[in-house]
């Protein structure tokens, strides 16, 4: 699950890939990320930071979580979001 910023919750591949697609499209650029902390147990955990990007002669940038499941031995993104700095 995706919860933008400003905008509606986003699920599975398809809606990402949508998302996503729609910014670079829409001219954001040199994203990058920079992670700050995380926290785990044996089948949740979390990750957090910043990040930022470019659009067009704007600057953003923000804070970011990912909230982290263990399934079938491996990490997996249950939740993504992140804010923009006013």
């Amino acid at each position: 699950m995706i919860l933008p910023a400003g905008g509606e919750q986003v699920t599975g591949p398809e809606g990402a890939e949508k998302l996503f697609g729609g910014f670079i499209k829409g001219g954001v650029k040199n994203h990058k990320i920079t992670v700050q902390g995380g926290e785990g147990n044996s089948g949740r955990g979390y990750v957090d930071g910043r990040w930022q990007a470019d659009a067009g002669d704007k600057p953003l940038n923000g804070h970011w979580v990912n909230v982290l499941e263990r399934e079938d031995g491996q990490w997996r993104t249950a939740l993504h979001t992140w804010n923009l700095d006013q």
